[in-house]
């Protein structure tokens, strides 16, 4: 081989190597992009929906306290349907960023309604709101990834909001009466 030919194989192997740069330049700009477009659809409702899966849970507790005393007050009761309300809302509108969680926030709206109906059994209604308290933190750390990660969560995300759901659903069913 001589000068030229080096010069050549040299030059075939920068135009090669910048090609190769340009294709995985190309597609790390789309999926940031694409990271970029799912972190925003989900921003503004991310405090809302955190908080307001916290005060369900914690209105459940408190009720079911107050219930236990003979103090029953209205007010956790309007603060459980308000957060209801925003889960709710932040389900709909989240539906498709965050797929395969609607069951899990849809189950967690529910829990304020279903302890009501077992609050006379003190044992049953801290296994429900221990329970419900597990789906709440599958589905916060499946928010959470969701965001970080910039798409819609996995499958091993979806699977254990969804089994937290149903073990949510099946505690309710096997403690409530009017189920059996």
């Amino acid at each position: 081989m001589d000068l030229n030919d080096v010069t050549i194989w040299a030059a075939l192997i920068a135009f090669v190597a910048s090609v190769v740069n340009i294709i995985v330049s190309v597609f790390s700009v789309r999926s940031v992009e694409k990271r970029r477009a799912h972190r925003e659809l989900m921003t503004p409702y991310m405090c809302d929906l955190s908080e307001s899966m916290h005060q369900m849970l914690a209105a459940s507790d408190v009720h079911v306290k107050a219930s236990q005393n003979g103090t029953l007050n209205t007010k956790w009761t309007r603060l459980a349907s308000d957060s209801k309300k925003t889960i709710d809302e932040s389900r709909r509108r989240l539906r498709y960023p965050l797929w395969g969680l609607d069951e899990g926030l849809r189950t967690l709206t529910r829990t304020m309604n279903w302890t009501c109906h077992l609050r006379s059994d003190e044992t049953k209604v801290h296994t429900f709101l221990k329970k419900a308290d597990d789906l709440k933190l599958a589905l916060d750390y499946a928010i959470m990834r969701s965001y970080r990660k910039g798409s819609p969560p996995g499958m091993w995300s979806r699977f254990r909001v969804w089994s937290k759901a149903r073990a949510v659903r099946k505690c309710f069913e096997e403690t409530n009466p009017r189920t059996q």
